[in-house]
C-alpha cells in the first residue's frame, strides 16, 4: 500500500417534497451542478429553484455545497449556508427538493 485513502463515493438521494420520483445520483471526485437549467448534471423541475442554484464539489474525500448566488438559497440540516462541507446524514434544502447526502461504496450494506 502506498498510504493514501481511497477515495470513498458519495451517494446523494433527491427527494421530491411532493411525492414524486425519488432519484439517485453519486459523485467521486469532481463538480455537479445543480439547478433548474437543462445544462446542469442535476435538473430540478422546480420554479423555486433557480437556473443554476448551486454546485457540490467532491475531492480527496470531501464533499462541499456551494450556493450560486441563488434566489431562495441552500439550507443544510436547516441552516442557510453559502459554503458548507457535507458529512454522511446531511440533508441539503433547496427549493422542494430533499437531497440526502450518503457516504460509502455503491454497495449498500457498505454505507457509514
Amino acid at each position: 500500500m502506498d498510504g493514501k485513502q481511497a477515495m470513498q463515493p458519495f451517494e446523494l438521494v433527491i427527494e421530491p417534497l411532493d411525492g414524486g420520483v425519488v432519484r439517485e445520483t453519486w459523485i467521486d471526485e469532481g463538480l455537479v451542478t445543480f439547478g433548474r437549467a437543462p445544462d446542469n448534471q442535476v435538473v430540478l423541475d422546480d420554479r423555486t429553484i433557480s437556473g443554476r442554484h448551486g454546485v457540490l464539489r467532491a475531492r480527496a474525500n470531501v464533499l462541499v455545497v456551494e450556493d450560486c448566488d441563488s434566489t431562495n438559497g441552500v439550507r443544510v440540516n436547516g441552516e442557510r449556508v453559502f459554503r458548507k462541507t457535507l458529512f454522511s446524514g446531511d440533508v441539503i434544502k433547496i427549493g422542494t427538493h430533499n437531497i440526502h447526502v450518503r457516504v460509502g461504496s455503491r454497495n449498500p450494506r457498505g454505507f457509514l
